[in-house]
């Protein structure tokens, strides 16, 4: 975690910010795990990549506080998106 807050630090990342910057940040979190023996010994280069690639950086401002919604609301909501999407409906 003190890697991963370092190489985050002072850095903002937002809806404007784009994938190569975030993608460097996690190459760069790698390149110092890796330093510090911290990688897994049985870590493959398509593990790596797919870190550097896919992973999304830390959501920790993401409010994960429960609401209350109806099923009903859910569904409506779905399937106007894949109306939308789709064209199904």
């Amino acid at each position: 975690m003190d890697v991963l807050a370092d190489v985050r630090d002072g850095k903002v990342i937002d809806d404007a910010t784009q994938w190569p910057v975030v993608a460097n940040l996690n190459r760069e979190v790698l390149t110092r795990l890796s330093n510090d023996g911290a990688v897994l010994s049985d870590a493959t280069e398509a593990d790596t990549q797919r870190v550097i690639n896919q992973w999304t950086f830390p959501l920790h401002d993401l409010d994960l506080r429960e609401i209350d919604v109806k099923v009903k609301d859910l569904q409506e909501l779905r399937e106007r998106h894949l109306a939308a999407q789709y064209g199904a409906g």
